[in-house]
């Protein structure tokens, strides 16, 4: 992805990966769900370009291990879960924030089997 701060525009295009979420100031949650096949398993792949707005607000760019961590109870955090976790740390700085979320999953009973890797970018205004 591209991030034009000028047009406060993303130019995105996925390989596969899991659909980054977007976290609005308004506390609305979007997706992006265009994704093409893994990067490098298919020759001559054209992925397609898709250009969203991103004005205040945060991406979450993350591996399937934050969605599919599991509970004692076997069952997934998944999205929605996912996105309580942002909510709930919304307004500490990045850093502190991921260290914060990934610190609450585990400490809330989740078991980690794989890893736990998230990046956020934040757009101001």
């Amino acid at each position: 992805g591209i991030y034009d701060s000028n047009k406060k525009q993303l130019l995105l295009s996925s390989a596969g990966h899991e659909p980054p979420i977007i976290f609005s100031k308004d506390g609305n949650f979007s997706n992006y769900n265009e994704s093409g096949p893994p990067l490098g398993i298919m020759a001559k792949t054209k992925y397609q370009e898709h250009k969203i707005s991103f004005n205040e607000s945060s991406m979450y760019i993350f591996t399937d291990a934050i969605t599919e961590i599991k509970n004692a109870k076997g069952q997934m955090l998944g999205s929605d879960g996912f996105q309580n976790y942002i909510k709930k740390y919304k307004d500490k700085p990045n850093d502190e924030r991921l260290k914060l979320i990934i610190e609450d999953i585990i400490n809330s009973g989740h078991i980690q089997k794989d890893d736990l890797t998230i990046v956020v970018i934040d757009s101001k205004s």
